[in-house]
């Protein structure tokens, strides 16, 4: 029968005796029967017979029992690895010394535990400083990364306040303009209806000078109308006394004597004074507009 491997020392074998269990807080303590733990499994792990547990420790000793440990070679021993539990490793030195007895197994015990200590905390401790170069790369990574997209963003909003500054210039400029063209447009409006105004006073103003003027060549027909009465008994004295009557007239007195001279009848005056008065009425019916056609130039024709 093979040893276990835990007690397995290089050059020599010893058997491993099981031990039964003294402790008063083992659940089953309480049978009152004595009993046998695997050092290596949980404390459910119950065993009767001692030669159960050597089995359940030893390979190939019990077909209903496979082997618990396998051994593989390590630089400081050999390295015992639980087959049910893959991530649990036990390490234990070898002695080289052949001849050293197993009295001084506690002490050897003893050592191998300050030396699986010191295993376990270098091992931690270069986990450790594994993790924490990892975190720096990924920590320098970060920032570098988070350095870029603050230079990008900032570089963004630079752009972004620019366009918004020219934006808001250009819509400065576009207001005053537009206020600028209503302000003009207003004085445009303004002004057309001033000089609207204006020259509807002058058409009325025309239209009442060309209705005098129409009334006071009226008046003079009339008076000479009755100077060519007075000059069928007395040619001479009627064209003096027209003259004397109509001072104003004397320069269309001598161009209205000949007409009269030419045209003596009654019926022929009578037309005229008709004529005159039809363009008066028609003068007073029409609009102020219709006079538009009268220019200074007439006016001054018709002024006596």
């Amino acid at each position: 029968m093979k040893a276990h491997p835990s007690v397995q020392m290089k050059g020599a074998e010893a058997d491993w005796t099981p031990i039964q269990c003294t402790d008063r807080e083992c659940s089953h303590s309480l049978m009152k029967a004595p009993h046998l733990h695997c050092p290596f499994c949980s404390q459910d792990s119950l065993f009767t017979e001692e030669i159960l547990l050597k089995a359940h420790y030893v390979q190939g000793q019990s077909p209903s029992h496979s082997s618990h440990w396998r051994q593989t070679h390590h630089p400081r021993g050999y390295e015992q690895t639980d087959g049910q539990q893959p991530q649990i490793e036990y390490q234990y030195a070898c002695i080289n010394d052949p001849s050293q007895s197993t009295a001084n197994g506690e002490d050897e015990g003893s050592k191998e535990d300050l030396e699986d200590e010191t295993c376990y905390t270098e091992h931690n401790l270069s986990l450790l400083l594994q993790e924490k170069e990892s975190l720096e790369k990924t920590l320098e990574e970060e920032r570098t990364t988070w350095a870029q997209t603050e230079h990008r963003m900032k570089g963004t909003i630079e752009r972004l306040r620019t366009k918004v500054e020219y934006l808001s210039n250009t819509n400065m400029s576009l207001k005053q303009q537009l206020s600028m063209m209503h302000t003009s447009s207003l004085k445009h409006l303004t002004n057309d209806s001033e000089n609207q105004s204006i020259l509807q006073e002058l058409l009325q103003h025309m239209s009442e000078e060309h209705t005098q003027l129409l009334h006071h060549h009226l008046a003079q027909l009339r008076l000479y109308a009755q100077a060519c009465a007075l000059s069928k008994s007395a040619p001479e004295e009627s064209a003096a006394e027209s003259t004397v009557l109509v001072p104003d007239l004397a320069d269309q007195s001598q161009d209205i004597s000949h007409m009269a001279m030419m045209s003596s009848s009654e019926g022929t005056l009578g037309n005229m004074e008709q004529t005159v008065v039809m363009t008066i009425t028609s003068e007073e019916d029409s609009e102020p507009s219709a006079t538009s056609w009268i220019t200074p130039e007439i006016l001054w024709d018709m002024t006596p």
